[in-house]
């Protein structure tokens, strides 16, 4: 049966941190790396070694015995050194890599030579520890980063690979520690398995013990697999695996419709995701100024910086921290004082143009120079408004009119291209008075609220959003909301 329903128990196992993947050679062959049927024709073509099965294909015991016989034929080394020649080359396309390292999961396990899930969790920034045999696995033993489980070995380890008969002959003693806590997560956690075929006798074994020994009161666990017929299906079900047939999502080939599904997954559980996405122009080890108000205490003649603003300013950085970006509160005086400097870079700015006089600066000067922005901050007959368009105006209620009713409060919270620089964006947060800025701290608060902060994955795009807060009393540093929503 074809569907495009992701279970909710798969869902909430990775929200709730106890979701693992088990990455297969599919994911690897995405990215342009031969599968393993793909790698013993290799071998077997230098044997003159003929296919066993109609459609040229290689039969389960061939699969294992190819690379012994080659390993027989020309020793150890050489094998190996062919493998890490056939599946070696830079990927810098990773297609399912990169949204499988988008997950919120720990715990990676594949039976896949190669180093692209490594370099993926790299490029993201991700600290992980790879465990190919059992020594690495007693020293990794706390789980104190992401881990990549490699049950197979890996390629830059020749030590610690499996490939031929003898391999798997001794792979329970070899890796006994890897397959216990192999053992333990089958257990404890929901596995998800992707672009793999569970063709390997030794997971099968581990798996089948495991869930036998369980008696059924094992964790449910998931495969994504398409075009499945009732026999196996029914035979997985059995074994304590669901089958996720992907074939009822969107894309052209397989591997855009697991892509499509892996996505869909990723944004129904990662918040981390969604952060990521809203600032998806910052680049790890960037510096963003973010740029509050400055005011001038006119009695003792000191700077101070509004409370809402610094609280927004310490939200705002926490979130860039976990995604590896610096930051660096300004007051916007001194901000104007660097304009040029300013102008090039990705900025953040906080409180509106009734406030803050950079904000003020750059709605002006967007205008002046034909930027296509088209909201407005603007005061008329003392009522504060924000205008998104000629069709939308959000008006406050004024917090100094003592009112029976509950009162509106209204902010912004804007991403927009760069009017000086096109290659770089401005953050806006702003609140028309200073309990809407101190929504947004509130409301950011909670990473989950990004995801409604951003509908496309186009790092371009322009962002509206605006917030809206009721109160039946003003008071921005001790208020409750009555009602916190997207108006756009």
């Amino acid at each position: 049966m074809k569907s495009n329903h992701i279970p909710r128990i798969l869902v909430d196992a990775f929200k709730q941190g106890r979701g693992i993947i088990f990455l297969g050679a599919g994911v690897s062959q995405a990215a342009g790396l031969p599968g393993w049927d793909q790698l013993i024709a290799e071998l077997a073509n230098e044997l003159e070694i003929k296919p066993d099965l109609p459609g040229k294909k290689f039969s389960t015991n061939l699969l294992i015995m190819v690379p012994q016989y080659y390993e027989n034929q020309y020793q150890r080394r050489p094998l190996l050194k062919k493998l890490e020649k056939l599946i070696s080359g830079k990927y810098s396309h990773r297609p399912l890599h990169e949204i499988i390292s988008q997950l919120p999961t720990d715990i990676f396990y594949t039976t896949n030579y190669d180093k692209l899930l490594e370099d993926e969790l790299d490029k993201h920034g991700f600290d992980h520890d790879v465990i190919r045999d059992d020594e690495t696995a007693i020293n990794h033993i706390e789980r104190t980063k992401r881990q990549v489980i490699k049950i197979h070995g890996s390629i830059k380890d020749y030590n610690s690979i499996v490939v031929t008969r003898r391999d798997y002959a001794g792979f329970s003693v070899k890796k006994q520690r890897v397959i216990d806590i192999f053992k333990h997560d089958l257990k404890t956690n929901v596995f998800l398995y992707v672009g793999y075929s569970l063709r390997d006798p030794d997971i099968n074994n581990i798996m089948d013990n495991t869930f036998y020994q369980m008696r059924g009161l094992h964790q449910p666990h998931f495969i994504c697999l398409e075009n499945i017929n009732d026999y196996e299906r029914d035979d997985l079900t059995k074994r304590g695996i669901n089958v996720l047939d992907i074939s009822g999502f969107s894309g052209k080939t397989p591997t855009e419709r697991l892509k499509t599904f892996l996505i869909e997954l990723v944004e129904l559980t990662s918040d981390l995701f969604h952060l990521r996405r809203f600032y998806s122009v910052f680049k790890k080890g960037a510096d963003v100024p973010i740029i509050v108000t400055s005011r001038l205490h006119k009695d003792e003649h000191y700077v101070y910086y509004p409370a809402c603003d610094i609280y927004v300013a310490h939200q705002l950085s926490q979130d860039l921290s976990r995604i590896g970006v610096d930051s660096k509160v300004i007051c916007d005086v001194d901000a104007l004082r660097k304009l040029d400097k300013m102008k090039k870079q990705d900025l953040i700015l906080i409180c509106s143009p009734f406030g803050n006089r950079f904000t003020e600066y750059f709605f002006e000067e967007a205008k002046k120079l034909g930027s296509p922005i088209s909201q407005e901050f603007v005061q008329v007959d003392n009522q504060r408004q924000i205008k998104v368009s000629d069709d939308l105006l959000f008006i406050a209620d004024d917090p100094l009119k003592k009112s029976t009713k509950l009162s509106n409060e209204y902010a912004l919270i804007a991403r927009y291209k760069n009017p000086w620089n096109h290659n770089k964006c401005i953050f806006v947060f702003a609140g028309l008075y200073a309990l809407g800025t101190h929504a947004i701290g509130d409301y950011l608060k909670v990473t989950a609220n990004y995801r409604q902060l951003i509908n496309s994955i186009t790092a371009s795009d322009e962002i509206i959003f605006v917030l809206k807060a009721t109160y039946s009393k003003y008071d921005p540093y001790n208020y409750r909301f009555k009602s916190l929503e997207k108006a756009m």
